[in-house]
């Protein structure tokens, strides 16, 4: 096979595992959350679909480019791993006070997370080659072909898959979402759900669409709420409506009572 067939072939085998990482892990909590809002971040969810695509194609072209196997699957991790930073530093700008921590923490773990790619890409290329041997011979298999590029549109879903929201996350949106429709259907100020009454402007500023954005740091919400155990995961789930008002809403474990407030 020659160096241009070879990355053409990369080039495949990287869309598709692209295609089929980000549809799933941009569609999944969508699926999983079926009514609820989910705030999605700039370009939309078919703009971060098609980011990943292009991304995948990235990553399967610079694996395949060398001949030598070694070097395309450093240089493909490397990349991947800055597309990944440069896409999830995007997503957390819509955050309050989250970017500044989370580029920290990025730029500290980005060799660890290239180390973990470096499966990713060394499967890449060792399909490539499996192809490539198949390809050249009399008697090559269909079923092993298939098999192999089967392989990686399976590792590219359960990729994907890991981005489904947590069970406490998935409740706390759902608790956000329902307590604001029974306060936008209020009568009154006494009539709103207890969470809610201590938000600010609610009954005037609830208007129209809004999204929920889910965060795990609930320290960037000054909102006073129950002292969590050390290993407990808390949870913040802040919303934003079109007009423009926005408040926020902290959930502890195991109760998960939201305590709501302005930001």
């Amino acid at each position: 096979m020659s160096d241009r067939s070879r990355r053409k072939l990369g080039m495949f085998f990287g869309l598709l595992m692209g295609l089929s990482y980000g549809l799933v892990s941009v569609y999944i909590n969508v699926l999983a959350l079926p009514g609820i809002p989910l705030y999605q971040e700039n370009p939309g969810r078919l703009g971060i679909v098609a980011l990943f695509a292009l991304g995948g194609i990235m990553m399967g072209l610079v694996t395949a480019w060398t001949t030598d196997a070694i070097p395309g699957v450093i240089a493909s991790a490397l990349l991947t791993t800055i597309l990944h930073t440069m896409v999830t530093i995007q997503a957390a700008l819509a955050v309050p006070g989250n970017v500044m921590g989370l580029v920290t923490i990025l730029l500290l773990t980005f060799l660890p997370r290239a180390v973990l790619l470096l499966p990713v890409s060394g499967l890449l290329r060792w399909v490539l080659y499996d192809w490539e041997t198949q390809l050249t011979s009399v008697n090559f298999s269909i079923p092993r072909l298939v098999f192999t590029v089967a392989l990686l549109w399976l590792l590219a879903l359960a990729g994907g898959a890991l981005s489904l929201y947590p069970r406490t996350a998935r409740i706390a949106l759902q608790k956000t979402h329902i307590a604001i429709q029974q306060g936008m259907r209020s009568g009154s100020t006494a009539d709103l759900p207890a969470a809610i009454q201590s938000v600010e402007g609610f009954r005037q500023g609830a208007r129209g669409a809004y999204s929920l954005m889910l965060s795990d740091n609930p320290d960037l919400l000054p909102i006073p709420r129950p002292m969590a155990a050390y290993d407990i995961q808390e949870y913040a789930v802040f919303v934003l409506y079109e007009n423009g008002y926005h408040f926020g809403c902290v959930y502890t474990p195991p109760g998960l009572q939201p305590y709501c407030g302005n930001y």
